[in-house]
């Protein structure tokens, strides 16, 4: 008896353990059939975020494009596809529609860094995701430098058809007066966002109505995009510690957060310190300290081959591709001169600028004071900025002319550069040379003076190697427009700790550059020493 009870218990366990395991078995199976039955319905990997995915726009404007969109273009535009990425500006420019690939968007909205412009920007940034195919648009501001690959690592934390909005925050939350707390992430980062979540913004500040929501919460583009999602959506910040803006003190980011950055940015006395390197640039060549960055991450690339090699860079490339190759001869004579100034007035009547001002390889410019000369005009009138050496020329047929040494440098407006281009301009300056018997200098003074009849506006502000650069006080050093050098002739700059040594600065335009901007970085190592 005590037996059969004891089997009888024995078997009713092992009953019950394999009536539990059969569960168990029975619930792993309808679960994978469910698992199954929905990823077939998806397709494969639709979840995941491709680069192709991503739709890239940077605000900019037409004040920056030379600066800091010939940046970009130089280093992370080169890793993505041409149809990923809008430039959304505000004035047209055909150089750099043509260097984009076509993708510089004029938007129209105002010039200022005002909230309504800023919103009308990113109003058209995000109208353009909404018309295009991507999986994510992704803001940037035109100082900033996407790690490309990192940034799609980022996003793939996350599902691309899920309202998401990837961002960084840089203050705790805003309030509205109204309707309470919401978190933005700063645009100064960079943020991304899906098109499910998009689609649910549209309503709020999609075709055209930005700006109005800009209204609507009182503040600026970014915050207006957090308000929307945060408060009126009632959805979160998937926030990224990977991304930087200005407002962060950049010096104290070590090599491996700088490396492992989805986006970073740069501000004047506020930029990336990355450690000496064979791909490293100097500071003057790359004051954003993109170029080095990119050349730490992509060495291959071929300014970063030409670094690494310690050869020294073209040019071409130190001057951001403004070196023109004129075809002209290379001597010192009166047609190849004639032939570079035909081509440098050319190049003005091509630009939408109001002023050319003409100057040699041995000049330097006082930017500022300049311009204040040339302030003492209308450039919308026809005026001849120049200083002569002598005081006038006289041509065997035409009579007397005056004319501004171009050793100083000379402005000219546009209405005047106008009136001269039946005379000079498409290719004949070199005929006109002929005409006038004489230089380029002298030319430009014939067609002018003689020819229209039109007076010089003299300024003793601009200097040439012809002076006598020594008898120059320092007050006329630094309020000169124009100064230059020769080798017999060089400004006389009291010793102080912003003057250079004549073996390091033979021309002393080093060191009249350092009294006049004694906080770049040449200047104070010199101030240490």
């Amino acid at each position: 008896m005590t037996f059969s009870k004891r089997f009888g218990a024995k078997s009713l366990l092992r009953a019950i353990a394999l009536i539990g395991f059969g569960t168990i078995l029975l619930c792993v199976y309808v679960l994978s059939s469910q698992l199954t039955r929905t990823f077939s319905k998806m397709e494969p990997n639709c979840s995941l975020t491709d680069l192709n995915d991503v739709l890239f726009t940077v605000k900019t404007g037409k004040r920056n494009h030379q600066r800091r969109l010939s940046v970009i273009l130089k280093t992370w535009y080169k890793d993505i596809a041409k149809d990923q990425i809008f430039f959304v500006t505000d004035e047209k420019d055909s150089e750099y529609q043509n260097k984009t690939g076509n993708r510089l968007v004029y938007s129209s909205c105002g010039k200022t860094h005002e909230r309504d412009d800023l919103c009308c920007k990113t109003g058209v940034e995000f109208d353009l995701f909404l018309a295009s195919n991507k999986k994510w648009w992704c803001h940037l501001d035109d100082d900033n430098y996407v790690n490309v690959d990192r940034l799609v690592e980022i996003l793939n934390h996350n599902l691309w058809n899920d309202t998401v909005y990837v961002a960084r925050r840089s203050v705790p939350f805003h309030k509205h007066w109204k309707k309470g707390k919401y978190w933005f992430g700063t645009g100064g980062a960079g943020y991304c966002i899906t098109r499910p979540l998009a689609i649910k913004m549209a309503p709020f500040c999609g075709n055209g109505t930005f700006v109005e929501a800009c209204h609507l919460i009182m503040n600026s583009d970014d915050c207006t995009i957090g308000f929307i999602i945060t408060n009126l959506l009632k959805l979160t910040i998937s926030e990224s510690m990977s991304l930087h803006s200005h407002i962060e003190k950049l010096k104290l980011l070590n090599v491996s957060d700088i490396l492992e950055a989805g986006t970073l940015s740069f501000a004047y006395k506020n930029t990336l310190e990355l450690p000496p390197s064979k791909m490293t640039f100097p500071y003057r060549m790359d004051p954003t300290r993109f170029l080095s960055l990119h050349c730490w991450l992509h060495p291959s690339q071929e300014m970063c081959n030409t670094l690494a090699e310690g050869r020294p860079l073209p040019l071409s490339e130190k001057t951001g591709n403004r070196l023109v190759n004129t075809t002209c001869g290379s001597t010192h004579a009166k047609n190849d001169l004639c032939c570079k100034t035909g081509v440098e007035f050319d190049l003005f009547l091509f630009s939408s600028k109001k002023w050319w001002c003409h100057v040699d390889d041995d000049n330097y410019v006082n930017v500022n004071r300049l311009v204040e000369i040339l302030n003492h005009h209308l450039w919308s009138d026809t005026v001849y900025v120049g200083r002569r050496s002598r005081p006038f020329f006289l041509h065997p047929t035409e009579g007397k002319y005056i004319f501004g040494t171009g050793g100083a440098g000379y402005c000219i407006t546009r209405p005047l550069a106008n009136k001269m281009a039946p005379i000079s301009g498409n290719g004949q300056f070199v005929h006109a040379c002929h005409k006038a018997l004489n230089n380029d200098d002298c030319t430009v003074g014939f067609i002018i003076t003689n020819l229209l009849n039109i007076r010089m506006s003299e300024s003793s502000s601009l200097h040439s190697h012809i002076e006598n650069l020594k008898d120059l006080t320092v007050t006329e050093i630094l309020n000169a427009g124009t100064l230059s050098y020769s080798r017999r002739q060089k400004n006389n700059l009291p010793p102080s700790n912003m003057t250079f040594s004549n073996k390091k600065d033979p021309s002393r335009l080093l060191s009249v550059h350092c009294w006049l901007h004694p906080h770049l970085r040449m200047c104070k190592t010199l101030a240490e020493v």
